[in-house]
């Protein structure tokens, strides 16, 4: 850590004698002297530098540097973060066990990570109803990482559907934090014609994005939440004019079936635009769309307009899977699907939801176990659970029990402060947990494990998409160390292995020692350094502190971005590794290896 300090005392001499001090908080540790005496004449100034390690203590940390010369003082404070070489990570370990011939039943779940002490969360959680599996897909919202306007309303979404149940125990000020920022951010977002773009209020739209986000809004509104009248007013004026002509393909009409549902649910007549996206979705996809999402919009639709006859027919003919073989899209998976017409059906159909059968509900908790969900089909989720619970009836005491195995063999029972829904912390040297409880039906439990890992990934992973990252110098030239005078290239290849892929995020975490350039010639214009014909081009790049995300599609051909990193402290650096996942197919991941990099003086420099 350096100091530039300047001696401004008019009354001081050349031989002025001034004392810098350093104090630091409990996360950092000073090597050698807290406190150095150097000469700097008046008019003068002079670089003091001290040496600082971070300790194993992660978040916010302070620095404070202080200077005093003939009876003057002055003084800076520094804030950071202490991380280490990896990302914040949250694993979810999902099952049920279904009721035999004994009502007590039970299941063991091994704890598969060791973490730092610092914003570990691991957490038990089990329920007789599958809202139980609330728990953990509340977990994995709260810490996604990234914040596209579909992942952002799918995290402000349980603030919606569990902050009103007070049998969650959810945070209230927690809740409405994450409903303002959803908000706000949907303003910003939301163009002139009252559509909401994906990464800002441009022209860049998905129309499925956009209606899914018109529906957040609306279901804040039937929660009781304050909605920001001119929001959902504009909101809604996208919806007619989005409906106001039958799309061409099946994902246009999708979208346009739940804008229609959305329309009628806030009170407007929609029987014509409905009848002629019918038409058309008879003309061009008879075979279709009667097994599709849209079925289950379009039903809902006709529900809400009282035409029972109509509802009653399309909604008899849509299953309660995804047929197999059917055509998936990104925001259009199996869960969503299920989820879906879960909701649906529990929502507007109180008949038929009276016979849903355990296969159609367990097929959600299957998915979920499986680990097959992503932002939206979670958001979806809780939503169908919710909706379910409302017309099933809330479960009676179920006698639900958790012991943690400790290292020495012995268990210990955990103190659970609500039965119905019950969940409980684990301590951190536990090696697994065995949940028991009574019920009539099935035991649904979770796992929760969140936070930094103690030990850095030592292997690579590429499964569908590969990634690499090197540095290079203002030659070219591959390096792992530079004078701190210099500039470096990060230069980031990635390509998919078997065929293209799409919505992938791609994190590259900066190494201690440097600061992202953003200056025009730099990161500041949100394209690659130096072009040629294998230029990789992100859809969006989110610059943070001490990361850069790309999000974009990858190709079977390998290409490279490049970027420059500004040496801001000599001394040895870690080198975390690139991390890259697909947003809405889990299965796409690739990891490289990291290093170390050194930044030190110009060769021949004095020390």
């Amino acid at each position: 850590m350096t100091a530039l300090v300047a001696n401004n005392n008019k009354s001081s001499d050349a031989n002025s004698k001034v004392r810098v001090n350093i104090d630091t908080s409990q996360a950092l540790e000073v090597v050698g002297d807290k406190s150095i005496e150097t000469a700097i004449s008046s008019g003068a100034d002079s670089t003091v530098r001290f040496r600082v390690r971070a300790r194993k203590i992660l978040g916010d940390t302070t620095l404070a540097i202080g200077a005093s010369a003939a009876g003057q003082h002055a003084s800076y404070t520094l804030d950071m973060s202490i991380r280490p070489a990896s990302p914040y990570v949250t694993t979810i370990t999902s099952g049920y066990v279904k009721k035999s011939l004994l009502r007590s039943v039970k299941a063991d779940v091994a704890l598969n990570r060791r973490m730092y002490p610092d914003m570990r969360i691991v957490e038990a959680s089990a329920s007789s109803f599958p809202f139980g599996l609330a728990a953990g897909l509340i977990h994995y919202l709260e810490t996604y990482p990234y914040g596209c306007t579909e992942q952002l309303v799918s995290q402000a979404f349980p603030a919606v559907v569990i902050g009103s149940r007070p049998e969650f125990a959810m945070n209230s000020d927690k809740a409405a934090k994450s409903i303002a920022h959803a908000f706000a951010t949907l303003e910003a977002r939301q163009n002139a014609e009252g559509a909401f773009g994906l990464w800002s209020a441009g022209a860049e739209v998905s129309p499925f994005v956009n209606v899914y986000a018109t529906h957040f809004i609306l279901e804040a509104r039937e929660h009781g939440i304050e909605v920001p009248p001119l929001l959902l007013a504009r909101a809604l004026a996208s919806m007619r004019n989005m409906t106001s002509a039958p799309g061409a393909t099946l994902e246009d009409l999708r979208a346009q079936a739940y804008a229609l549902y959305l329309l009628a649910r806030s009170g407007v007549v929609v029987t014509d635009q409905a009848s002629a996206i019918r038409a058309a979705l008879d003309s061009n996809f008879a075979k279709t769309w009667p097994t599709d999402l849209t079925a289950l919009y379009l039903a809902s639709t006709y529900q809400l307009l009282k035409m029972d006859r109509d509802a009653a027919l399309i909604i008899g003919r849509a299953p309660a899977f995804m047929p197999a073989g059917s055509e998936v899209d990104t925001y259009c998976d199996d869960l969503v699907y299920r989820a879906t017409w879960l909701y649906l059906t529990s929502k507007h159909f109180p008949d038929r939801a009276k016979k849903i059968g355990a296969e159609q509900v367990l097929a959600i908790a299957d998915a979920i176990r499986d680990n097959r969900q992503n932002t939206i089909s979670s958001a979806y989720a809780l939503l169908a659970l919710d909706a379910y619970a409302k017309t099933a009836g809330t479960p009676t005491q179920s006698g639900i029990r958790f012991t943690a195995t400790m290292p020495d063999g012995k268990s210990r029972p955990l103190a659970i402060a609500n039965q119905r829904f019950a969940r409980a912390d684990v301590p951190a040297d536990a090696k697994s947990v065995h949940f028991e409880g009574d019920t009539d039906f099935a035991l649904f439990y979770q796992l929760t494990e969140a936070g930094f890992d103690l030990s850095a990934p030592a292997t690579e992973i590429k499964n569908r998409i590969e990634v690499f990252r090197e540095f290079a110098n203002e030659k070219g030239e591959a390096v792992t160390s530079t004078p701190i005078e210099s500039k470096v290239d990060v230069k980031l290849s990635i390509r998919a292995i078997d065929a293209p892929v799409s919505n992938v995020a791609i994190v590259d975490m900066i190494p201690g020692g440097f600061e992202i350039d953003i200056s025009p010639e730099g990161l500041g214009n949100r394209a690659s350094g130096p072009t040629v014909s294998n230029t990789w081009r992100p859809d969006f790049i989110d610059v943070r502190e001490d990361r850069v995300v790309f999000y974009g599609t990858v190709g079977i051909e390998a290409q490279t971005f490049s970027y420059r990193l500004k040496p801001t402290n000599r001394g040895l650096f870690k080198v975390p590794p690139v991390y890259a996942e697909g947003m809405y197919d889990r299965r796409v991941q690739a990891r490289s290896l990291g290093g170390q990099f050194r930044v030190g003086d110009v060769p021949g420099s004095p020390p």
